[in-house]
């Protein structure tokens, strides 16, 4: 088991870095690199943690943890553990847990849960266990895991997973696996992992990860390999890890890395490592954690002054001309789902998925035609060449991010 690292803000120049610290049962909080305002907590029966994998904070400061070795989760208001409130039991059922890892607060106030045991991402609105649901079993399929590790949601509701032994990250739409893609192989190279572990998506939509086995740090600016850049190789000296589990990226833009096998923590200012920073050693006093065993990861993110908050987005969706007899053009936002639908709500036209299928001659015979790839952000295009067998009349095309949605009627004139 290694220690979780979460970046936490209550202010300009108020900076906490909380860890779990799971072989001695204990999460740990200090003010910054120097090990400033050093504060454990480790309860006291029957309010103790056994095994704490992963943690996160809500909007208000309250501290959600996944006590990994009893099987549930619990919530405390600060580092005394006033207001202690634990949910689950062991099991595969609804209110059930098998060695929960990473944990997620979202958007909208809901705690997404790593139930790796059960080879599944959890939803619950609160600590109540209120609006339970559950997605994924097991195997390497859509809609399966094997060696789940961490969960991110991003400001528009997507759900980013570290499905390790798969060697992929996932992402997906909602809790019921909608817009499903998966990015990843095993080896070293780009594009390539050996367990990934650790996932955050940052304010302008880069994601990274810990790839663990590589003892590599990866960014990427979307679910492919554009702008692929990796840091670190394996070592104890400045710019090496030894099997990283955790990192988060703070309201600065530096990242911040739990080191498990160098038993320390590592801050640097980019992906090239300046600013190397590092603080802990081995051991159980101040200052030192020990983290060899199990390993149960969460995903990072920061506090109470920049807590998520569920964007609007503007989802501008664009057809010209229209109506139009053989094809038109449509924009979307980069990462939206396309989808078209006739007027008696039949899907008649999946969202795209690039690269195109060929027929035998290796032209492409989709019915869509990408006309822009634009970097992460942007809108993208699409040229629409309805099917021969499709009729005139009014169809509606629907864009999705996340929850939202944006629709908007068309005319097709044969």
């Amino acid at each position: 088991m290694a220690f979780t690292l979460l970046y936490f803000a209550e202010g300009d120049d108020s900076l906490s870095i909380y860890i779990t610290d799971p072989d001695l049962n204990r999460i740990v909080r200090i003010d910054n690199m120097d090990g400033e305002s050093w504060t454990i907590f480790t309860g006291e029966r029957p309010f103790e943690l056994n095994d704490p994998a992963c943690l996160d904070l809500d909007s208000s400061g309250r501290i959600y943890i996944t006590n990994s070795g009893n099987h549930q989760i619990v919530r405390i208001d600060n580092m005394d553990g006033e207001g202690w409130i634990a949910y689950g039991d062991p099991g595969s059922g609804v209110g059930q847990f098998v060695y929960p890892g990473g944990i997620d607060i979202g958007p909208d106030g809901k705690i997404y849960i790593v139930d790796g045991g059960n080879y599944r991402i959890v939803r619950i609105d609160d600590m109540t266990g209120a609006g339970w649901i559950a997605y994924g079993d097991s195997g390497s399929g859509i809609g399966e895991f094997d060696g789940l590790c961490c969960v991110d949601v991003d400001d528009y509701g997507r759900i980013y997973i570290t499905d390790g032994s798969n060697y992929r990250i996932i992402r997906m739409d909602d809790m019921i696996g909608t817009g499903w893609i998966s990015f990843g192989s095993y080896g070293t190279d780009t594009g390539e992992f050996y367990i990934p572990a650790d996932i955050e998506v940052d304010n302008d939509g880069r994601i990274y990860f810990i790839d663990t086995w590589n003892s590599h740090i990866i960014r990427i600016d979307d679910m492919s390999d554009s702008g692929w850049t990796v840091f670190g190789s394996v070592g104890s000296d400045i710019g090496e890890f030894d099997l990283p589990f955790c990192l988060s990226v703070g309201p600065d833009g530096k990242i911040y890395i739990a080191d498990y096998m160098n038993y320390r923590i590592v801050r640097m200012d980019d992906m090239y490592g300046t600013g190397w920073t590092t603080f802990g050693s081995y051991g159980s006093d101040t200052g030192e954690f020990m983290g060899p065993g199990e390993i149960e990861v969460v995903r990072n993110t920061t506090g109470i002054r920049e807590s998520k908050t569920l964007k609007v987005l503007n989802l501008q969706l664009n057809v010209f001309p229209n109506p139009f007899n053989s094809s038109c053009a449509i924009s979307a936002p980069e990462g939206a789902k396309i989808e078209i639908f006739d007027l008696n709500g039949k899907l008649v036209m999946p969202s795209p998925s690039f690269p195109l299928p060929k027929e035998e001659g290796g032209e492409s015979f989709s019915p869509w035609e990408k006309v822009s790839r634009p970097e992460s952000g942007r809108m993208r295009a699409f040229i629409w060449t309805p099917d021969k067998e499709l009729g005139s009349g009014i169809y509606f095309i629907r864009a999705k991010i996340g929850e939202q949605t944006i629709t908007k009627r068309v005319v097709y004139l044969r």
